[in-house]
This record gives C-alpha cells, structure tokens and sequence, in this order.
C-alpha cells in the first residue's frame, strides 16, 4: 500500500494532467462503451488539444502586459532573479502526439501572431511563416478556390480533354436511351414464316451456328481476333455473326503466319558482307534476318485467303436437312445392329460418329458370325433374366 501510494504521489506532483487518470476506478465494464449522446466526454487528443490552447494564450496575456508593467513600475537593478526567464514544465504535456507547434494566428490584425508561434508539427519546433490576413468576405473565398484549383491543375498534369475523358471513364456520360427494333432486326432470330426465303436463310444460319458451336446467330462475341482464331483452330470451323470479324481474323492469322515463315526464314539465312570496306552488308545484317525476311514476305501482292468457307458438302447437308426436311427414319430391325441404330435415330441426342463409333464397337464385341436374329437376342436375354 505505502508504494502504491508513492507512486500516486509522484504522479501528482508531477504529472498533473494524469490525475484523473489515476483516481479511475479500474474495474472491468462495458457501459463506457455505452454512454449517451448528451454526455460525451472529451477524448485524450481533445483534453491535450485544450490544456496547449490554455498555455498558449496565458503566453500571449503575459506578453502584453509585460510593457505595460515596465511603464507603471521603476525600473530595478539587474539581479539574478529578475533576469531569469519563466520556464514552461514539458513534463505537464502529454507525449505520444504530433503537434502543430504555437497557436495559430487568427485572421485580419493579429494575423503575425500565426507566423510567430505555429511550427511545422511534430514537436512543436520553430514557427511557420506567416501568411498575409484575408477577410471572411466573398471574395476572400473565392480567391481561395481559385487558388486550390489552379495547384490542383498544376498537380494532376492532365489537360482539359484528358480529364473530361478520364471524367467519362469512370463516372460515365448521361445519354438519352432511343430503342429502335425493326422486322430486319429480328429476321435472324425468329423468323416470322419458315417457308419464306428470309425464314430459310435464319434457319441455314441457326444450323452453322449450333455446328460450330456459338450461341448468338446474329451478334457476335466481340472477344477479338486472335480468340476468334485460338476458336478456329481448335474446332476446324468457326461461325461469324459478323464480316468484320471475319476480315479481322483473317488479317491476324495472315500475320501470324508471315511472321512464322520469317522466322523459320531468318534461321537458314547468313549475314555475308560483299566488300573489303565494311559498307556492302546484306540486308539481313543491317536490319535482322527476321526482320528483312519479313519485309519480303509482306510485300507480296496477292495473300491466299486463309480463312476458306464452309465445304460444299456441309452445305448440302444442311440445305437437305434443315431446309428440305430428308432425314434417316427408324426402320423396323430384327437384328442387334438395326435395333441399336433405329433406338439411336429415334433418340435424336446422338451424333452421326457417335452412332458410327458405337456401332463399331458392337461388331468388334460380338464378331461376324454371331447370330444377329431376333429369336437369338429374345433367347438370350430370357435366359439373362431367368439367371
């Protein structure tokens, strides 16, 4: 007890901002996290923001009264003890906080007082530099956000139609929406009669669409050309919803071809000079084997179209089944192969290399001279069944 009671002595004496801190009752609870809205009670940054306010205008009191007491009173012989300066305790301010030193000077006539006496922060330091008074008017205020929006201007090195731009960009633009439909807009996907030549044309269309594997008949991915070509060489094939797509592909794989045979070029190729004065280097020397078979490759004048149509027989396929309506019926079967086949036709999931794949299969299982008669298969599976 008798050293808790020094030390709460010695903080009284010297710390004194640190009293009520002490004499807090230290107990667990949760109403402090709970207090009223009324009764809010000043935080430590509030506390220490007030006791330098405080210190700083009993500063500014003292040095106006100083003259005014050197007037009214005689002059005193020069002692050690009227020579001594009044020293400010740094133990009563509390640590652990940046300060933005002095007090700041107000506006209009003791404007100096802010140059004098604020610091740059931290802890307190020397004085800033004073700034020159302005009135709470209009055009103080004004002149204010003049002055904050040319440094911002200056600061974001970007010119009028850049920020607009960037404005745009991130924020977007108020535009007025004008939906506009038409009957040729729909025609691609949902054709009104299917028997006239607009409905035939969507219905080709929708074929090579699912054969190659898209979704959209008439609007396209707008993933880029070089997906476009990554798709087409996977696949075999691809659908275009639009030409300019198409043209785009075609123009990168052209390319991506020269470049390739430039490349492969450039290997074989040696840079050779042609006189004793060092002057007479071949092309590829100058510029790069890669680069000069590049640049003979790409002048040539008429490039082979690479991205080549649908076949023939594709199309006629299509024109025969979609168009035509020819399609493979089920027929009656007594043997295993015309059975699997008529229940594969009369599914409708199954492809035509899957049915062919799977027919395959079954005759590599079940050998040539197995018998393939109805009563065979009937017999065989009652005796499955009976086991």
């Amino acid at each position: 007890m008798k050293r808790t009671a020094m030390r709460r002595q010695m903080l009284r004496s010297t710390n004194g901002w640190a009293r009520p801190v002490c004499q807090r009752q230290q107990s667990f609870s949760t109403s402090q996290w709970l207090w009223a809205e009324g009764d809010e009670k000043p935080s430590m940054r509030q506390q220490s923001r007030a006791a330098v306010g405080e210190i700083s205008s009993m500063l500014q009191s003292t040095t106006l009264q100083e003259p005014k007491q050197q007037q009214m009173q005689p002059q005193k012989a020069a002692g050690p003890a009227a020579t001594t300066a009044k020293i400010i305790d740094t133990k009563m301010l509390p640590k652990g906080f940046g300060w933005r030193g002095g007090l700041r000077g107000g506006r209009g006539a003791f404007s100096g007082l802010q140059g004098t006496s604020r610091g740059r922060g931290g802890r307190g330091g020397r004085g800033g530099r004073g700034r020159r008074g302005r009135g709470k008017g209009k055009r103080g205020s004004e002149e204010e956000g003049e002055d904050i929006i040319s440094r911002k201007v200056e600061s974001d090195g970007m010119t009028t139609e850049q920020r607009n731009f960037d404005r745009e960009l991130r924020f977007g633009r108020t535009t007025i929406f004008e939906p506009s439909l038409s009957m040729e807009d729909l025609e691609p996907f949902v054709p009104a009669d299917p028997s006239t030549e607009a409905g035939q044309r969507a219905t080709v269309l929708k074929s090579l669409c699912s054969l190659a594997g898209d979704n959209s008949v008439a609007v396209a991915n707008e993933l880029g050309p070089r997906m476009d070509v990554r798709d087409l060489r996977r696949g075999g094939f691809k659908y275009f919803a639009d030409l300019r797509a198409r043209d785009e592909a075609e123009e990168w794989l052209r390319l991506d071809k020269v470049a390739r045979e430039a490349k492969d070029k450039a290997k074989g190729a040696q840079a050779e000079k042609t006189g004793d004065d060092g002057q007479g280097l071949s092309e590829a020397a100058r510029y790069g084997p890669v680069g000069a078979a590049l640049e003979e490759l790409l002048t040539t004048s008429a490039p082979p179209q690479l991205i080549k149509p649908v076949d023939e027989k594709v199309r006629k396929a299509i024109v025969d089944r979609a168009i035509d309506g020819h399609y493979e019926k089920p027929v009656f079967s007594s043997d295993t192969f015309g059975i699997v086949r008529s229940v594969h036709i009369r599914s409708g999931s199954y492809r035509q290399e899957d049915m062919e794949k799977f027919e395959g299969k079954l005759r590599s299982l079940l050998g040539a001279g197995t018998d393939q008669s109805a009563g065979g298969v009937a017999a065989g599976a009652s005796r499955q069944r009976a086991r």
